[in-house]
């Protein structure tokens, strides 16, 4: 069964039980900083998709046309990056919809065209009609990438002399005494790509087979999205009523089906030749854009070739002589993990003859690659690293019984999760046990967790199992579940409704003590564990941020949940390795830092209070997630302006209206973000301001209340601020020397009554003067000039590196510790407050630098920057935490994270930082719900070249994904 499908972008896709072809699709989303729910489901009309496609270009099968009403979804998977989502019909057909683009053309253009939008929105680009029999089991080739996992976090004992330099056990970490002389090593590792693939890494395709043993390979050509098939048909099969597909390590495809009819579990092994795709792929090496020649393409069309390695019969009497009945097939394959080998699990259930309870017992059986077994393990190491001569080798299979485990209870789902890691086993009853695949044991309880009235630390840490938590019991009659489906980071599942369409939400729980010694260290390094995780998989996390909010709401009361969220954060730095031991030569690189944006987004998220009031941590973070945007915006203009100026230089020709219009929109792109910077640095002035006023009165002040404080100290927003400040020097220089190469004197036109008089200018330059005085008057305007900016955090810098930093030394541990108490909590280290105080360093700096407009300076309005925290977490109102249930009738609706502007109906964009109408298109973030325009305005008429806000066209700048904002139908 596989009606509900959760992909690894956080969408839920799953069928509507009552309406015949209608997909709903759902998402996890933030109410108000810390409470969530099921957003309500965004409907999708599959037929009306499907009788779209038999009109338009996209087809590229013959189709009969057929009616599609009455025909109900059957199944639905998402592939492996979350875009591409197959779904099978009950007369078998497949059609394969996209997420994350829309049709920019007409339907029936011969070149039919995409552009990138929300992950919300889906198109279809393919649709295979067959009509003959349903489909029994479909699967999504592994993908082509090198794979990046981290390894289990191993648990080692520290003394006062090897204590850990990071996380929340090292010296100034937030449970140093929780952890008891303990500490877990975290590890990360790049392993190749495995099993069955599509030769280009940027494809993808599918396998099915269904019910009368027809087996069709789904794939994409070597360019566009379009999908082709072959198929072929299993030998000796009359019909097939359970299946499963697997992939070896070595490439090929295994089908186990089982038939009623015959009594028997056959296995299949499916060699696909790729064809004109193979040679596609080494050429697209050196030449990208290569295409192959239509007549080679034809003559070497993908194909598929099957051989039947074995048929065993069922069991259906067991070991103590009773009778069983054959429930589950499942194929788990083998992974980068190299103690995995490929493994059939075959579930029996039988009844006892005294009280009739059932019981169901796993046979787990293994395929072993015979070639291995009769190769020297040197021999056998050289073939592993050479290709050619292992794929040289002949391929043997045999299949052997590994281990029996029996359980009471009849399973209703066997799913695998986490790279098939992770066996979960959901009962009828409710019941979910998660297992180990490589040993088949169940995964930590609560019980086995807690010794003598305190955590024993287990040897590994992986899953929050490891800290006390376990999924809930469903109760599969009250809410009539049909199928569970759980989270790619597996913290979460939901559940569908057979009677209802609703899915039901539950996060994993515990019911510790958190008193318990040891309680809160184990709970951050199962929390960074499982965020590293995501980090390293580049997988949604919003379940797990569900799960940490449910658990701090529990022990709010009898904790100080502001602690664990730092320890959380610490260790999660900790997981993740980041160094701050960079130069200001390589800032950005650390603009375009993955790692850095996560670490940024999770103190964001957990460091905010109920009603998106920011805690000191939440709006630092916050900062210098901007900050980062900003000069990432900078960077990627000012760049995009010189290459596509040599282009012109290049091409031999004067400079175009086209070409101003296209240097234009580079800079147009940036004028939010720069009038955004400039806007803060006033607001950092005015902080200084008053605690220049606080020092005179109190010497002795901490400046606790001031963001301006470890903005300014800290080394990562330092380092952005003095970057920022450099490139937006670059964008005016550059923009004025391009339009002084044209017409020279151009730019010393002066500008009254907040109107330019182009009319002595040449037309092809307008559109970059226009932009170049848009800039000049941002610039000017502001109280705080770029040059006092500049002056200022250089000094400080100098400062900071001759003066108080050698208070420290220069050892990494100690630097990070500074760097981690400024960004963290935005406190000072105590010794920076020795005197002389650091607090009156940066008084002085201030009353040199920033003092020349002081009047105007206090009074500029700077509050839609929204620096203000609070310093006490709010009461938290009643209700739950997680909003369980989807919904089309909730009333209740997100609380925005925006201010309106006093002109009505007007909103700050959070993405490019300019005033828009507040109307239909516009999309705002499931996780901090800023919102942004939909569309990129068009100033000059020309498409918008923004290269940076592509980066930003799904996701905001928190990590969240954009959806739409009134959540409209995918087809709107």
């Amino acid at each position: 069964m596989t009606k509900i499908s959760w992909s690894k972008n956080g969408f839920i896709a799953y069928t509507d039980v009552k309406s015949p072809f209608m997909l709903c699709m759902s998402y996890l989303e933030c109410l108000d900083g810390r409470r969530w729910q099921m957003a309500p489901p965004i409907m999708i009309d599959v037929g009306a998709s499907i009788n779209q496609f038999h009109t338009n270009a996209l087809s590229n099968n013959k189709v009969n046309g057929r009616s599609v009403s009455g025909l109900q979804i059957q199944k639905v998977t998402w592939n492996g990056t979350g875009t591409d989502l197959a779904i099978a019909d009950s007369l078998g057909n497949i059609s394969i919809f996209i997420a994350g683009v829309e049709l920019t053309n007409s339907p029936n253009s011969s070149t039919p065209s995409f552009a990138m939008t929300l992950l919300t929105n889906m198109e279809i680009i393919y649709y295979d009609e067959q009509g003959v029999s349903q489909v029994n089991s479909l699967k999504w080739l592994n993908l082509n990438k090198p794979i990046i996992a981290n390894v289990p976090a191993v648990k080692v004992e520290t003394t006062n002399d090897t204590t850990v330099s990071s996380g929340c056990a090292a010296r100034q970490g937030a449970f140093v005494e929780d952890a008891n002389w303990n500490a877990y090593s975290y590890g990360v590792h790049q392993y190749k790509p495995y099993g069955t693939s599509h030769p280009l890494g940027a494809k993808h395709a599918l396998f099915v087979v269904r019910d009368h043993g027809d087996i069709t390979l789904y794939y994409q050509g070597e360019h566009g999205l379009a999908y082709y098939r072959c198929s072929a048909v299993l030998p000796e099969c009359s019909y097939v009523n359970c299946s499963s597909i697997g992939f070896t390590r070595d490439g090929d495809i295994i089908v186990a089906v089982y038939s009623k009819l015959e009594r028997t579990i056959q296995v299949y092994r499916c060699t696909i030749d790729w064809g004109y795709l193979i040679d596609a792929a080494e050429q697209q090496k050196r030449n990208p854009s290569y295409t192959t020649p239509g007549e080679v393409k034809q003559s070497k069309l993908p194909s598929l070739s099957l051989e039947l390695l074995q048929v065993e019969p069922v069991l259906e009497i067991d070991e103590s002589g009773r009778l069983q009945t054959l429930k589950h097939m499942s194929i788990v394959s083998p992974n980068y993990n190299s103690n995995t080998e490929l493994d059939f699990l075959i579930g029996y259930e039988s009844t006892t003859n005294d009280d009739e309870e059932v019981s169901t017992k796993i046979y787990r059986y293994q395929m072993a690659n015979d070639q291995k077994i009769h190769i020297l393990s040197a021999f056998l190491k050289i073939g592993e690293s050479d290709k050619q001569f292992q794929d040289s080798l002949p391929r043997d299979y045999s299949i052997g019984l590994k281990q029996v485990a029996t359980y009471k209870g009849s399973i209703l789902n066997i799913e695998f999760y986490n790279s098939d890691l992770f066996v979960v086993l959901t009962f009828t009853n409710g019941e979910i046990k998660v297992v180990n695949r490589i040993n088949f044991k169940e995964l930590l309880s609560p019980e086995q967790l807690v010794v003598d009235g305190a955590i024993k630390f287990p040897s590994t840490a992986l899953m929050l199992n490891d800290a006390g938590f376990q999924f809930p019991k469903l109760d599969m009659e009250k809410d009539d579940i049909i199928e569970t489906s759980f989270s790619p980071n597996l913290t979460s599942l939901v559940s569908l409704n057979r009677n209802t369409n609703q899915l039901h939400f539950y996060n994993m729980k515990r019911k510790l003590d958190c008193s318990l010694k040891g309680f809160m260290f184990i709970t951050c390094v199962a929390m960074a564990f499982r965020y590293s995780y995501s980090c390293f998989t580049n997988t949604s996390c919003e379940d797990l941020f569900c799960c940490i909010h449910e658990e701090v709401a529990r022990i709010a009361p009898h904790c100080d949940v502001d602690k664990l969220n730092l320890g959380i954060i610490q260790e999660t730095h900790r997981s993740i390795n980041f160094n701050i031991d960079f130069g200001r030569e390589h800032v950005d690189k650390l603009l375009g830092s993955p790692p850095l944006q996560r670490l940024l987004s999770l103190q964001f998220s957990l460091s905010l209070y109920h009603g998106w009031k920011s805690s000191k941590s939440a709006a630092i973070a916050n900062v210098i997630l901007n900050i980062r945007t900003v000069g990432f915006a900078l960077m990627y203009a000012t760049r995009s302006m010189v290459m596509y100026a040599n282009k012109v230089s290049k091409r031999g020709t004067m400079f175009a209206t086209e070409d101003s219009k296209f240097q234009a929109e580079s800079v147009v792109s940036c004028l939010g973000p720069i009038k955004w910077f400039m806007d803060f640095c006033v607001a950092l002035t005015q902080q200084f301001i008053e605690l220049d006023s606080q020092l005179k009165l109190n010497k002795s002040t901490s400046g606790d209340e001031f963001v301006a404080v470890p903005i300014v100290l800290g080394k990562i927003p330092r380092y952005f601020m003095m970057y920022c400040v450099s490139y937006i020097r670059r964008l005016y220089d550059f923009t004025k020397q391009s339009i002084e190469k044209i017409e020279p004197n151009a730019t010393l036109y002066k500008i009254e009554n907040n109107i330019l008089e182009l009319s002595q200018v040449k037309p092809f330059t307008k559109p970059l003067l226009e932009v170049f005085y848009s800039l000049k008057s941002i610039l000017e305007e502001s109280p705080v000039s770029l040059e006092a900016i500049d002056k200022f955090l250089n000094h400080v810098d100098e400062e900071l590196k001759t003066e108080y930093y050698t208070r420290f030394g220069t050892g990494e541990t100690r630097s990070l510790g500074t760097e981690q108490s400024l960004v963290f909590s935005g406190e000072i280290p105590s010794i920076f407050l020795n005197s002389p105080s650091i607090l009156e360093m940066l008084n002085n700096k201030y009353s040199q630098f920033l003092c020349d407009n002081l009047s105007d300076t206090y009074f500029y309005d700077t509050e839609w920057l929204r620096l203000e925290f609070v310093k006490k977490q709010l009461q938290n109102p009643s209700g739950p935490t997680v909003h369980c249930r989807t919904d089309l009738t909730r009333t209740e609706q997100t609380l925005e994270n925006n201010h309106s502007i006093p002109n009505d109906n007007s909103r700050v964009d959070d993405l490019r930082k300019l005033v828009f109408p507040y109307e239909v298109n516009v999309k705002k973030c499931t996780r901090c719900c800023s919102v942004s325009q939909l569309h990129e305005p068009i100033s000059f008429g020309v498409s918008p070249v923004s290269i940076w806000l592509m980066a930003f066209q799904r996701s905001c700048i928190c990590g969240g994904y954009w959806v739409h904002r009134n959540g409209p139908s995918a087809s709107e």
